[in-house]
């Protein structure tokens, strides 16, 4: 087998090694040296890729949000209160604002909870908490 390499890089891309089965150093330093390459190459991709993963990922959640929200708005309205959706987090906490009548009402951390975050959590997957701000 002489002339031949093994090369062993991990799945996360993280590591690598090579061992040379003919014990040239001239051609073990380039293979290293295309491997690194090659590795942050990859990496680079990786990143870009995962990026407009979560980006597409937040896009979906919200338009979500904003469809289980319009179910919940007309019990509010009845009231004289609404609900404005601020934003959606990576972690999944989704941050609205309670308005009109919800704004001052001593039971709007009830009707956040009981109401507007048990709805999200049953229609939107994903959801972990949502906050009023």
């Amino acid at each position: 087998m002489k002339g031949h390499r093994i090369v062993v890089v991990n799945p996360d891309w993280e590591s690598f090694s090579v061992s040379s089965l003919n014990g040239s150093a001239v051609i073990d330093g380039l293979v290293l040296i295309l491997l690194n390459l090659m590795v942050g190459f990859i990496r680079r991709i990786y990143r870009v890729f995962r990026a407009r993963q979560r980006h597409e990922g937040r896009k979906l959640m919200r338009e979500l949000v904003e469809k289980a929200l319009e179910k919940i708005k007309p019990a509010l309205q009845r009231d004289g209160g609404d609900v404005e959706l601020v934003d959606v987090k990576d972690d999944g906490v989704v941050q609205v604002k309670l308005t009109g009548a919800c704004a001052g009402c001593p039971m709007s951390q009830m009707t956040l909870k009981m109401g507007v975050e048990r709805v999200l959590k049953q229609e939107v997957p994903g959801v972990t908490r949502v906050d009023s701000l």
